[in-house]
């Protein structure tokens, strides 16, 4: 089968055991982003089975309706950015493993307390001025044992995060209202995501401001995490290989 994987952006698929399960079929990895329908319908083309990372590429009707040769599409979690009516239209399969692994994304609150200790210690910006040759450059940092840490949103991976602030001693409130950083409240943020992604370089209003930490959605990137998925990912488009497709949500396809 022809295969494509989008948004590789760290080049890792390749790298991971799990990709010895597609040896033998035609697999094209794209490492760049692109959400342009005209080029990702040339990169495409000759795709039977389109293997995604979580939400990065919408992949809608203008786009699908180029895609002749697209019979399955291979993923693990929710699936809001594919349009699977035009799917089931075009007799294309979506499968997906949906609530994949069902725990927290230890990953990501591991990844949290790294950018809340980062944030409070400007640990990146002391590193930026030690390669400058500049010793103790910045304002002294705020330990963490005593302060408040607010959580905006209280979910599995909320609680997870929680703990770990327990574990340091601070006190956790969850957080729901919209925060105006630029008062002062709260004094530090660490933020992982953004409402359009990839961002354009300094294209943020908030990688403008000194008291946030920013980092490019790291949270579930890594390596077992991406090895689980891709596990599920390459199964799916064997199973479908076999004649036997798997976690298809829209049945309607292999029925017919």
């Amino acid at each position: 089968m022809n295969i494509t994987v989008l948004d590789d952006w760290q080049n890792t698929v390749r790298t991971l055991p799990a990709f010895a399960k597609v040896v033998g079929h035609q697999v094209k990895i794209w490492n760049d982003h692109t959400k342009d329908v005209d080029v990702l319908a040339k990169r495409l083309a000759d795709t039977e089975a389109l293997c995604l990372i979580r939400e990065r590429t919408p992949i809608r009707a203008p786009l699908l309706e180029r895609l002749d040769r697209l019979r399955i599409i291979s993923q693990v979690g929710v699936f809001p950015h594919v349009d699977l009516a035009t799917c089931t239209k075009r007799g294309v399969i979506m499968s997906a493993l949906a609530g994949a692994g069902g725990g927290p994304s230890y990953a990501t609150a591991e990844l949290t307390w790294g950018m809340i200790i980062g944030a409070f210690r400007n640990i990146p910006q002391e590193v930026a001025a030690l390669k400058a040759g500049k010793w103790q450059a910045h304002p002294i940092g705020v330990g963490l044992r005593g302060k408040t840490l607010g959580i905006w949103g209280y979910g599995k991976i909320g609680a997870v995060v929680a703990g770990y602030g327990r574990a340091f001693g601070m006190k956790i409130l969850g957080f729901g209202r919209e925060a105006s950083l630029k008062a002062g409240r709260p004094g530090m943020a660490a933020v992982d995501v953004f409402e359009e992604e990839p961002i354009p370089a300094g294209g943020h209003p908030l990688l403008k401001m000194d008291n946030v930490l920013a980092l490019p959605h790291l949270g579930y990137v890594e390596r077992d995490g991406l090895e689980h998925q891709f596990n599920t990912i390459f199964d799916q488009v064997l199973a479908y290989a076999a004649g036997k497709p798997i976690n298809v949500h829209n049945p309607e396809v292999v029925k017919g």
